[in-house]
């Protein structure tokens, strides 16, 4: 502690001082006289004009005597010595003042300037006598400013001719301050006018050690810049820059320049050690009393003064000074600020000891204190203080033990950080009233901060807060207790590849937590060099993109398994959709009628009548009909045949444009089946009539109001014409939506029907996770089971091996079985769906508690149109297809199923699928 150390030899006697003044006047002059480089030879003196600024310390000041001082000048009147030169000095009140008087011929050097790019063009430096790194001070309590990027929107003080100026004076993002000197500045920065000096760090730091305020700033940041400094002469001073150069090069790291550099930058070790000191006294004081008489009150002036300038600093400090006596816990001391801060007069608080100000450091604690110190070491700490009218506020404190006037005394500086408490209180409200979690990692990458939204995500949030656990500690507690789902059966790799992430955050992690919460994870950096990471629950949004995609999905491959045409036109007629079927009756690939017009696809001899039946059609108030109802149908392919067709068409008006869907069937192999039976036996043309009637049931009457529905649906959950307002509307649009969901699936059932009994479902084997399966299965029918009251829950092993299938014809076979027990299992039931797997096979079973079938049943149970009915109770609606479906689908895949069920106790279907790829 420098300040303290110089308030202790301001307490000297004059007298001592004297002496010590006398002496080292004595030893500074023979000092200079041995560093002299012997051999140095002594050309004829030339008298050379040297100008220098007034005050720039520690580079150049004035003496007592007015003459100039400072390491510049120390530096140069050796560099002087050394070539022969006497140097006569000019002093001016600035740095320009200086400049502008060498370039006019006023002086011949600047001695130890910078060497700028800038000024090569007008002026020649000697080789460096020094350099500087120029940085950025800030004071010791500021926190949030390390990097020259935290400038920007800051008060940034700079001195006039300095490199400061030159580097920021033109930044517009930077409140920049220019003063005329560097003192002025520094009390400009801790008095807070300032947040931030750029200056040249030695001088900085030389400067504040005089004054005794070192602890009171401190560097951030890398430097900025660094600055060679020479002597400067003018550009045609050729002669003199060469006898100059030679001397600075035989000086600089010569022991002479070493000490000279010590003096000013630097603590050297006194040389007055308390042996000289005693051995010297006798004998100064009998001969010296009587003729440095004068001398002694001229010294004794001079350290009145300098205690004086010393008191005023302490005095303005910022912080309040105790000094105490450590026998008592008394105040023996204190500056204005302490005062000030507790409402105490000088007077008052002499009369006091600490208990009385800080009442949580009793005497025995307080002596505690004294007795952990040791001389010359600080300690820091927060406490609370109490005013005169008994209010608190919060302190930090920094003590340490010093000597004064022989006695041991106790040094305390405390600082008022009620502010700083007061800004961590609202940080810490703005952390709480944040809906994601936060937690927060120190420089040292430890947990210091968490809301309570965190300790809600993570039970055990208090606990790693508690022990101060590092973020590689925390993520291993996590990934151990299983916190960490996608961390399970890899959790070295997992924690590797997290860390990885944490010391290089890139974009938000989105992570799945233990109870199936989904969490997006960003990282950011502080500018302390910690970390702030926010967990946001994104489960709700995750599960309905799920949804999304499964509908959109679903709706996909409805279109795209559909043996019919689906093709959508706008009202110019031009084809906006062309799904498979369309692709395989017309034999277009979609991409060849994209955006032409729907005339392609029919003999041109139909064309003007489509034309006049579209608009008759737009003009009326239906929304569907049948496009063949009045005459023959005719498809034109792409190879110019025509076929026969049975189609209809639907209208939808979205964002004020009319779109018509075509769903068109080539019923050529019908027409033709249609010929041969009514030639055959009235038997087989009987049943063909009935299957005929069936299958244009089905086209006629449920595909078209199908569409309806789903466009309906569609139009009033879209909001094309504006928000729906009364909540009933948008309960209406969900009972449409729910109707056409029944007859997709309807629909879907009779297709699938359809392309198997003609033995054209194809099966897309690939490799398939079972328990993805079946958990997907159980989300989608999760929302009708709880809606019916029914318990649905999934029970499978986590390592069952892939299954080798179709992936959509095993989704249906599940989602059937599940279907038909929700449908047969009343309020209060449950449905387990479970599954195991041996080398061979992979077995899926579905167990529900409903009620049950007769024996009598089973048999046909999986036939067509035969309904699952067990007395006494009514039987369900439905069309009896679905484990007909089911059925075909298992032995497509050379599996089997097995249904075992008991009237009144339930029902246990069993599929048993090969997993073997082939």
């Amino acid at each position: 502690m420098p300040n303290l150390r110089i308030f202790h030899w301001l307490r000297f006697p004059a007298l001592y001082a004297s002496v010590f003044l006398a002496l080292g006047a004595g030893f500074i002059s023979v000092a200079l006289a041995e560093s002299q480089a012997p051999g140095v030879s002594s050309p004829a003196p030339r008298n050379v004009v040297a100008v220098v600024p007034r005050l720039w310390p520690p580079q150049y000041l004035t003496d007592e005597s007015g003459n100039p001082a400072g390491f510049a000048i120390d530096v140069m009147d050796a560099v002087a010595a050394m070539a022969g030169l006497t140097i006569t000095y000019k002093t001016v009140d600035s740095f320009a003042k200086a400049v502008s008087t060498l370039k006019s011929g006023g002086a011949d050097i600047i001695p130890n300037s910078g060497i700028l790019p800038q000024r090569l063009d007008t002026f020649a430096f000697t080789v460096p006598v020094e350099t500087f790194v120029i940085s950025i001070f800030v004071r010791d309590d500021t926190h949030d400013l390390s990097v020259e990027a935290d400038l920007v929107g800051r008060k940034l003080a700079v001195v006039e001719t300095n490199i400061g100026k030159f580097l920021f004076g033109k930044r517009q993002d930077i409140d920049v301050q220019v003063y005329k000197n560097v003192r002025t500045a520094l009390f400009e920065l801790i008095a807070g006018q300032v947040d931030a000096i750029v200056y040249p760090q030695s001088v900085l730091l030389a400067l504040a050690r005089e004054l005794g305020i070192e602890d009171r700033i401190k560097v951030v940041g890398a430097p900025l810049r660094e600055i060679k400094r020479g002597i400067r002469v003018r550009k045609e001073s050729t002669e003199l820059l060469a006898v100059l150069n030679k001397a600075v090069e035989n000086y600089v790291g010569t022991p002479a320049y070493q000490q000279v550099y010590a003096k000013w930058y630097g603590k050297p070790k006194p040389f007055w050690t308390t042996l000289r000191v005693l051995w010297f006294f006798a004998l100064i004081v009998s001969t010296a009393v009587g003729w440095r008489y004068f001398s002694v009150v001229r010294l004794n002036r001079a350290l009145q003064k300098s205690e004086e300038r010393f008191r005023r600093v302490v005095e303005q400090a910022g912080d309040a000074m105790f000094v105490i006596d450590p026998s008592n816990g008394r105040l023996i001391d204190v500056n204005i600020q302490a005062g000030t801060t507790t409402g105490y007069t000088h007077d008052e608080l002499l009369a006091l000891s600490v208990p009385d100000i800080d009442p949580e450091f009793p005497s025995e604690k307080l002596g505690e204190l004294i007795d952990g110190l040791k001389q010359g070491e600080t300690v820091t700490f927060l406490s609370t203080h109490q005013r005169k009218d008994g209010s608190l506020f919060p302190v930090e404190i920094k003590t340490g033990l010093i000597e004064l006037q022989g006695k041991i005394r106790l040094l305390a500086f405390a600082r008022d950080i009620s502010e700083r408490k007061q800004a961590e209180e609202r940080l810490r409200g703005a952390i709480e009233s944040l809906q994601e979690g936060f937690i927060l990692f120190d420089a040292d990458d430890r947990l210091v901060s968490v809301n309570d939204v965190f300790r809600r995500i993570n039970p055990r949030a208090q606990e790693f807060l508690d022990k101060g656990m590092t973020f590689e500690e925390m993520m291993r507690a996590n990934v151990e207790s299983g916190w960490l789902i996608e961390a399970q059966g890899r959790e070295e790799a997992f924690l590797r590849e997290r860390m990885a992430q944490h010391l290089n955050p890139g974009v938000p992690i989105i992570r799945l937590y233990q109870g199936g919460k989904y969490f997006q994870i960003l990282e950011s950096p502080t500018p302390e060099g910690g970390t702030a990471i926010t967990f946001t629950d994104i489960s709700e949004r995750i599960r309905a993109e799920e949804a999304a995609l499964g509908a959109q999905a679903r709706m996909s491959g409805v279109l795209n398994i559909a043996p019919e045409a689906i093709i959508t036109v706008g009202a110019d007629m031009n084809i906006q959709l062309f799904n498979q079927g369309a692709e395989r009756i017309f034999g277009y690939d979609a991409d060849d009628v994209l955006g032409k017009s729907l005339n392609i696809l029919m003999p041109e001899r139909f064309r003007g009548s489509h034309i006049s039946h579209v608009k008759a059609f737009s003009g009326s108030n239906d929304t569907y009909r049948l496009m063949d109802h009045r005459q023959e149908l005719l498809g034109l392919r792409k190879d110019g045949r025509e076929f026969p067709a049975s189609a209809s068409v639907s209208k939808l008006e979205i964002g004020g444009e009319e779109i018509f869907t075509v769903m068109l069937r080539d019923v050529t192999e019908q027409k033709r089946a249609k010929e041969a039976l009514v030639a055959a036996k009235g038997q087989a043309d009987t049943a063909s009539h009935a299957k005929s009637q069936f299958l244009a049931a089905v086209s006629h009457e449920l595909r078209t109001p199908l569409n309806a529905n789903l466009g309906f649906a569609q139009i009033l959950k879209g909001e094309y014409f504006g928000p729906l307002g009364d909540e009933k509307y948008r309960e209406y649009a969900e009972d449409i939506g729910f109707s056409g969901e029944l007859l997709l699936a309807l629909v879907d059932d009779l297709l699938d029907i359809s392309t198997i009994e003609a033995g054209s479902q194809s099966l897309a084997k690939e490799k398939l996770s079972t328990n993805e399966i079946i958990n997907g299965c159980v989300k989608i029918v999760d929302r009708k089971a709880l809606n019916g009251g029914i318990n649905l829950s999934a029970s499978a092993p986590e390592d069952l091996p892939p299954l080798y299938a179709d992936l959509r014809a095993i989704r249906q076979i599940l989602l059937n079985l599940l279907s038909n027990a929700i449908k047969f299992t009343p309020q209060g039931g449950e449905i387990t769906v479970s599954a195991k797997a041996s080398k061979k096979n992979t077995t899926i079973r579905v167990t529900d508690t409903g009620k049950g079938i007769s024996a009598e049943k089973l048999p046909e149970l999986t036939d067509m149109f035969v309904r699952a009915e067990s007395d006494p109770y009514v039987a369900e609606k439905g069309w009896g297809l679905g484990l007909s479906i089911t059925k075909s689908l298992v032995d497509l895949h050379e599996g089997k199923l097995d249904i075992e069920s008991q009237v009144g106790a339930g029902t246990i279907v069993t599929v048993t699928l090969p997993n073997g790829a082939p």
